[in-house]
């Protein structure tokens, strides 16, 4: 696991001597430094590579699988013009520096705390999104890019963003409510009280999907199968952290209640945690992929906790960021049992 620790170290020296006048620099070492480590892995490093690749040479071989996105299609056959042995692995590069080049841009315009959030990037997503649920990681990190657009009801170009990462992942049409819900100026309050009901219907197992008959799509059928023996823990590692920072931001939100990005991403996260309750009684693993798609804010909101703290009290802030990132990290590479030992075909 010690390529794992030496990237993290490597990633977090570059992003803390990034300024105005190195940015663009600090940006394309950082996107090309995790973006080769993510692309180029051998499989057997996480649980979705060989299935990756096996969509990917049948849709060169075979043509389009129904069911699946375009981007399965479009990006191998595009790849194989210029090799017809490498195509496979070329998929995979150019799939995670898409996925770190968008986050990295996201955070570069949007970000009120560059290191920082470089950090909680890399810490709490990296692994997850750029080296095993890699089409999420695209269209995660585009709906990162498209947050000021949410902000500025620039609706063309978020539209536009929503439907290219459509065509990364189908699950992107959770924007579509996104962009409703923010839109119609609701208090806060309201999405803590959503909050509270969404555990209680969690509670009472109540299979949302079911009853709404939305359980029959094909995506769904997959996440949903075999799941009904799993046992599900509302409280699993990545939903204690969120909702730590929750009950942090409640603790300061007098401070930050007139700041209007903060305001959005807040909502954003409490939405990601709504679905998830509502979500887990049709299955813990479509639960987890749409609170994951969605909790890619936390990238840009944990960092108000800086500013939700007094002057006196900041550093145990950059306490609370540090370390739950790291322990997050060593949960990820260590516990999870999600990543394994780390090879590549280039290095």
């Amino acid at each position: 696991m010690t390529p794992y620790i030496l990237l993290f170290l490597f990633t977090s020296f570059i992003a803390l001597f990034k300024n105005k006048r190195n940015q663009i620099v600090v940006g394309l070492v950082l996107i090309l430094l995790l973006g080769l480590f993510a692309g180029t892995r051998n499989s057997g490093i996480d649980n979705d590579y060989l299935e990756y690749q096996r969509l990917f040479v049948a849709s060169v071989t075979e043509g389009y699988q129904l069911g699946y996105e375009p981007i399965f299609y479009l990006l191998p056959n595009f790849l194989a013009f210029f090799s017809t042995v490498a195509y496979a692995n070329a998929t995979f590069l150019v799939m995670a520096l898409i996925g770190v080049s968008t986050k990295l841009w996201a955070i570069k315009n949007s970000s009120i705390n560059y290191a920082m959030s470089v950090l909680i990037y890399f810490c709490i997503f990296f692994i997850g999104q750029e080296m095993t649920t890699i089409r999420a990681g695209v269209a995660a990190g585009i709906f990162l890019l498209a947050i000021p657009d949410l902000l500025n009801n620039n609706n063309k170009t978020f539209f536009l963003k929503f439907l290219i990462s459509f065509l990364f992942h189908y699950s992107s049409i959770l924007f579509l409510p996104i962009w409703f819900i923010v839109k119609r100026n609701i208090s806060i309050k309201y999405y803590v009280f959503a909050l509270i009901a969404s555990f209680l219907i969690f509670l009472l197992k109540f299979n949302l999907l079911a009853v709404l008959n939305l359980d029959f799509f094909p995506k769904m059928e997959v996440y949903l199968s075999g799941e009904d023996e799993v046992a599900i823990n509302p409280f699993n590692f990545k939903i204690l952290i969120s909702l730590l920072f929750l009950g942090l931001f409640w603790l300061g939100h007098r401070k930050l209640k007139d700041n209007a990005m903060y305001l959005l991403l807040l909502k954003i996260h409490l939405i990601s945690l709504i679905l998830f309750y509502l979500l887990a009684p049709a299955g813990m693993a479509f639960a987890l992929r749409s609170f994951e798609l969605l909790s890619i804010v936390q990238i840009l909101l944990f960092p108000y906790l800086f500013i939700s703290f007094s002057k006196h009290f900041r550093p145990i802030a950059y306490m609370v960021l540090v370390s739950s990132s790291l322990i997050t990290l060593y949960y990820v590479i260590f516990v999870s049992g999600n990543i394994k030992d780390y090879s590549s075909w280039l290095f």
